[in-house]
C-alpha cells in the first residue's frame, strides 16, 4: 500500500485546495492530511486568523483524504509516525530541510 502525507492550513476551502488535494489521492493508496490547528494557524497567519475553526476545516478536508487530523506539531514529527511513501507539497512551498528519506512530489498551484 503506498501512503501519501500532506499538511496544510485549509482555512476558507475553495477550489484549489480541492486540486491540490484530488492531485495528491492519485498519486496514493491512502493519504493522510495533516490540518493546522487553530493556534498554528493564527501564529503563521496573523490576528483573526484562522476564519474557519479546526473542525469546520477538518470536515471539509476530509471528504478528499483517507485520514484528516488537527495538526498540532511540526509535520515532522507525524511524518516520522506515519512513514509515508510520498510526501506532498505545493509547487509555491518546497522543502528546503528535508529530514526524511521520503520521495516529495510537488503539486502545481491553481
Amino acid at each position: 500500500m503506498l501512503i501519501g502525507y500532506t499538511s496544510g492550513i485549509f482555512d476558507l476551502f475553495h477550489q484549489g485546495h480541492i486540486n491540490y488535494l484530488t492531485e495528491c489521492k492519485k498519486y496514493c493508496d491512502f493519504l493522510f492530511v495533516g490540518v493546522d490547528s487553530d493556534q498554528r494557524t493564527a501564529l503563521s497567519k496573523g490576528v483573526g486568523r484562522p476564519i474557519e475553526n479546526i473542525n469546520s476545516r477538518l470536515k471539509k478536508v476530509s471528504e478528499f483524504c483517507d485520514i484528516s487530523f488537527e495538526k498540532k506539531e511540526s509535520s515532522w514529527v507525524y511524518i516520522e509516525k506515519i512513514r509515508p511513501k510520498i510526501l506532498f507539497r505545493s509547487a509555491q512551498n518546497p522543502i528546503i530541510d528535508q529530514k526524511e528519506n521520503v520521495k516529495i512530489i510537488y503539486i502545481p498551484y491553481t
